[in-house]
């Protein structure tokens, strides 16, 4: 377009043809006339605005009824220009245009218009916007939701938890966050495969939806971790409202490949309107969450004060072992392993306790648990490991003709699980200088269970190095006879719960009975462990039960004591 700067007269029809090459619509109005009238237009022009009955054609014609009545957002956008920038002087030369904007939508388009002011001309230009109009939204609301079920993510829950908590009036009788976490959600992730495991979050997703109340909401938090935000629910009712949505989540989720079970464990928080704040109503859902979790699948927790106790409490215990750690305050206690035939001392079973500056020696159930959860018992292990075989190779030392003394050694899930572990354990053996062969290590059952795959290659690792493997708690993890051949097995120990039954309960001394002819055709040492009575050693001793551990023959002792015993070869002499 072609425009004279020095006067408006000069304007002739042609100087405007160039518009007609533009696909979005434009119109120029002259501000001089009276009324302003519309001085050019073209073709997208006259299609956006549509037919306008009495106008022939819009050239010419009064701007205000013109567009009155078919495109009163753009007359009021063209008014507030006229408004704001009047007519201005007429410049000499170019100047960079005043401009109005908004945009307007009309039918399924949304066009942005812009009047820009030149002097005593006003560009009205429309330029559709419909695409980044709608990629916009799709931003905004991909922010707010999860990609992959389509529920409000963590972002999004947050803004909902926070007004629910400023406007009282929202949470009705009373307000609550459950947040569901489904258990084994990796193990069943990675037998599925990504898109399968998404398919799966879409529809328990779609699950807990249907199983909302009116009011309520639900958003993914994290991979595996479900958020409802309940209003009008009265604390009474907390309970059975997540034990509900526990068991909405248990139904088999049917997907293209079969149908996958889950279960969830679900933790809930009550919501103080008058104090909390959202950080607060969700630090105490996972503290409750926690304490489901350790309660097994399928619980659920509500949390109260003593949750936030336990949870600050085991906070301070994982900074304590972690300062126990870096100042090697842990100690290896070394219980003996008699055999009944000869009542010889054949090995000694390690176990950790940790010397507290401030505690004194506290006992393993008090930190393992809270080592395993953190993972602190991979770096607690080593060390132990290591200190094993450096004792050890001091009693092979200590007594070089006599029948070397095995020690056991437990290894927890955690451990058993770490890619290092091989390589730990072979680093400690040749750093210590020690027979590969008087070194055992146990693995309960329920460990072996629970990745048995993993279980039978570590294993099969760890028997290629030299050592010996054990199977502790046997009884208990309901292991079948064709699962344990699989595993280079040389000891099967037997659970004290079985023990302790012994001379009691027929039944368990019909199990020890079984166990010990099972060990014994397979090729096996069978070990009772919790020997606390003489009653219990006779037992075993008919049952033919080749060793046994317990208060009844020693207390497990520290190292150096234990040393001294070696040194002079003792043996167990039962009591007259």
């Amino acid at each position: 377009m072609t425009i004279d700067h020095t006067s408006p007269t000069h304007l002739r029809p042609t100087s405007f043809d160039a518009l007609e090459l533009l696909s979005d619509p434009i119109a120029v109005i002259d501000v001089l006339a009276s009324p302003p009238v519309i001085l050019a237009k073209n073709r997208a022009f006259e299609r956006w605005i549509g037919p306008r009955d009495g106008f022939a054609d819009l050239v010419g014609a009064d701007v205000v009824h013109a567009l009155r009545g078919v495109a009163d957002d753009e007359l009021q956008l063209v008014e507030a220009a006229i408004a704001t920038a009047g007519v201005l002087d007429v410049p000499s030369e170019p100047v960079e245009p005043r401009s109005e904007c908004a945009v307007i939508e009309r039918g399924t388009r949304q066009l942005e218009f812009r009047v820009e002011s030149w002097g005593y001309l006003h560009v009205l230009r429309g330029c559709d916007v419909t695409e980044r109009e709608s990629l916009a939204a799709r931003v905004a609301h991909e922010a707010r939701h999860d990609s992959v079920t389509g529920l409000p993510n963590a972002a999004a829950f947050v803004e909902r938890l926070d007004e629910v908590i400023r406007r009282p009036e929202l949470a009705g009788t009373g307000a609550a966050v459950v947040i569901c976490d489904l258990d084994q959600y990796r193990t069943i992730s990675d037998a599925l495969g990504p898109i399968a495991s998404g398919e799966m979050l879409r529809v328990i997703g779609e699950r807990l939806e249907r199983t909302l109340r009116f009011g309520d909401c639900v958003a993914r938090l994290t991979g595996d971790e479900f958020a409802v935000l309940c209003c009008d629910v009265a604390g009474a009712d907390l309970a059975a409202v997540a034990a509900r949505l526990v068991a909405a989540l248990g139904e088999p989720v049917v997907l293209d490949s079969g149908e996958v079970y889950v279960s969830a464990t679900a933790g809930v928080s009550l919501i103080d309107v008058s104090a909390d704040t959202p950080e607060r109503v969700l630090r105490d859902a996972h503290a409750a969450l926690s304490k489901a979790r350790r309660a097994g699948h399928g619980s659920v927790s509500v949390f109260d004060t003593t949750i936030r106790d336990e949870a600050v409490a085991r906070v301070e215990l994982e900074k304590a072992l972690h300062r126990a750690l870096r100042r090697e305050e842990f100690r290896v206690f070394y219980q003996p392993l008699v055999r009944f035939s000869g009542a010889a001392v054949v090995g000694f079973e390690a176990l950790v306790r940790w010397q507290h500056p401030e505690r004194g020696l506290v006992p393993p159930l008090d930190f393992i648990p809270v080592a395993e959860e953190t993972g602190l018992i991979v770096p607690i292990g080593a060390w132990v490991i290591d200190e094993v075989c450096r004792q050890a190779a001091i009693w092979q030392g200590e007594v070089p003709d006599a029948e070397p003394l095995v020690v056991s050694v437990n290894l927890s899930a955690r451990q058993l699980a770490h890619p290092d572990l091989v390589g730990t354990i072979a680093s400690a053996i040749a750093r210590n200088g020690l027979d590969p062969a008087t070194l055992v290590f146990e693995v309960t059952e329920s460990t072996l269970m629970s990745d048995p795959d993993l279980a039978v290659t570590i294993l099969h690792a760890l028997r290629a190095l030299g050592v010996r493997i054990a199977v502790d708690d046997f009884g208990t993890g309901h292991s079948s006879l064709g699962y344990l051949k699989q595993l280079p097995v040389d000891c099967l120990k037997i659970d004290r719960s079985f023990v302790s039954g012994l001379g009691i309960d027929p039944d368990d001394r019909a199990i020890v009975g079984a166990v010990v002819s099972m060990g014994h055709a397979l090729g096996l040492t069978v070990t009772a462990e919790g020997v606390e009575t003489l009653e219990q050693l006779d037992a075993l001793e008919s049952l033919g039960c080749d060793v046994g551990q317990g208060f009844y023959f020693a207390k497990p002792q520290p190292g150096e004591v234990v040393t001294a015993l070696v040194r002079h070869r003792f043996s167990w002499r039962r009591a007259a």
